[in-house]
């Protein structure tokens, strides 16, 4: 797909040095920049929740075969 865009000077001069020390296209090198700035972008929006477990052996024992109604009226109470 062809489309324009306006860069700043420095940088297409910046971009043809380093096709030209790479012997490479301009395109080539505009094309992986983008790549990498895309990829970074996406991996900065995928989340991860941190590991905020604690250590024990689980449920207590009164619990372990809880279905989570029972566990959620215990931790929530009259909150629910």
């Amino acid at each position: 797909m062809r489309t324009t865009v306006d860069l700043p000077d420095e940088l297409v001069l910046e971009v043809q040095r380093v096709a030209r020390e790479q012997n490479r296209t301009m395109r080539s090198v505009m094309e992986e920049a983008l790549r990498d700035t895309m990829a970074k972008y996406q991996r900065a929006q995928a989340f991860e929740l941190p590991d905020a477990s604690v250590a024990g052996n689980g449920l207590q024992p009164g619990l372990r075969d809880a279905g989570w109604d029972e566990v959620r009226v215990l931790a929530y109470g009259d909150r629910l």
